[in-house]
């Protein structure tokens, strides 16, 4: 693994590592092209806590897409509202995925885990 391989890696996890985050990159990993609007109403129902949609939106406008977007995988068009994946956002799919599955599909929780020790 070159050095450019295991800072993208870095990234990657440490986007997953934040929840609204993750769920922007859990949708994207299924749609590739969306809209901020989209991805708040997206992020919205999947937090546990329901957080106003407005409230959403701002974190992404201001926090989550242009990070991701300074990563390089996604296109963020602020002016427009539009967010796309790019060629950059294909290495991290299969670790997006996996972590959805954890996730969302049955994954041990985090009780089990500590339960478990």
């Amino acid at each position: 693994m070159d050095n450019w391989e295991g800072m993208f890696l870095d990234s990657v996890y440490d986007m997953l590592s934040e929840t609204r985050c993750r769920y922007v990159l859990y949708h994207l990993n299924e749609v590739e092209e969306t809209t901020v609007k989209e991805l708040a109403r997206v992020v919205t129902r999947r937090e546990q806590d329901k957080p106003d949609e407005d409230n959403v939106t701002i974190s992404l406008i201001h926090d989550h897409l242009p990070r991701l977007a300074g990563v390089g995988v996604i296109d963020y068009e602020r002016a427009n509202g539009t967010v796309e994946t790019t060629d950059r956002f294909d290495p991290a799919r299969e670790t997006i995925e996996r972590s959805k599955r954890t996730e969302l599909e049955g994954g041990s929780s985090s009780t089990e885990l500590t339960e478990n020790r």
